[in-house]
């Protein structure tokens, strides 16, 4: 059985992601705390309360339809091409890693949306 509290902390962060314009992370979020909610939905055996937890969850899945056709509607103007999720702790990211495939002779710009950047904690290698 999956972890309500888990999906609610996904939920959450999907929320505040969405709210700051954040919407591919956003995307991501509101996925996985959608699975992990259905996944605690299916084990509920009292009705009413499964009835209560579907119509949140379509709340959730049609926030993240209008959000994936945001995404879509960007990609096909070309104004974003991916989205890498590092999570916090995660270490061994380079450069290269991170942006190499988009490096060419064309490259003029790369818009990074990192919120802990500008904090005297983030680790500069």
């Amino acid at each position: 059985m999956s972890n309500p509290m888990q999906a609610k902390e996904l939920l959450i962060r999907a929320v505040e992601c969405d709210q700051s314009g954040r919407i591919l992370e956003a995307q991501t979020l509101y996925t996985d705390g959608i699975d992990q909610l259905m996944n605690f939905v299916n084990g509920e055996p009292d009705e009413a309360k499964r009835k209560v937890f579907h119509t949140r969850i379509k709340e959730y899945m049609d926030r993240a339809e209008a959000i994936k056709a945001r995404v879509n509607g960007k990609l096909m103007l070309g104004e974003v091409v991916s989205h890498v999720s590092i999570e916090e702790n995660d270490t061994g990211y380079d450069y290269d890693q991170v942006f190499g495939q988009y490096m060419d002779r064309k490259t003029i710009e790369i818009l990074v949306e990192e919120p802990y950047m500008q904090q005297n904690y983030q680790e500069h290698g």
